[in-house]
């Protein structure tokens, strides 16, 4: 029967992972240098991104629709706009099945104010129950605010 040489377990010293594994590659600083420059420009990105669609060109609200009548129905809208700039609104109307019974685009010219009331009638095909925003935009806006 063989005895152990020592009666105490065997502890590994500070240098046995080393021995086992190999020294470690270090900081790289080539990566270190191309990954903070990688998340830099990401940044930048995000915040110019934000910047730029969180302030629309136009923006709208509906203010009321008025003179219901067995084919149209007025509406009240509010536009704010940068000045000079012209803006596009698109208005609906819907029937009693909530239906769409009448749309109308409407074209803002450019001009100096920079908040516009205006009041237009949609024609509809059969009595409209209300009228609703859909939204408005600028020349370089692409969805409706």
């Amino acid at each position: 029967m063989a005895r152990p040489a020592s009666s105490q377990p065997a502890v590994p010293g500070p240098d046995l992972p080393r021995q086992r594994y190999g020294r470690s590659a270090g900081r790289q600083p080539a990566l270190i240098v191309v990954a903070s420059v990688a998340a830099a420009l990401g940044l930048a990105w995000m915040v110019w991104a934000a910047q730029h669609w969180a302030t629309p060109q136009a923006a709208s609200r509906l203010i009321s629709y008025s003179d219901i009548t067995e084919r149209s129905v007025t509406v009240q809208i509010q536009v704010d706009r940068e000045a000079g700039l012209p803006v596009t609104c698109e208005v609906q109307a819907r029937g009693v099945s909530q239906a769409v019974v009448g749309r109308a685009t409407i074209e803002i010219p450019a001009g100096e104010d920079t908040r516009v009331f205006l009041s237009e009638v949609i024609p509809t095909s059969e009595r409209p129950e209300n009228a609703e925003l859909l939204g408005c935009r600028g020349p370089d806006q692409t969805g409706l605010r």
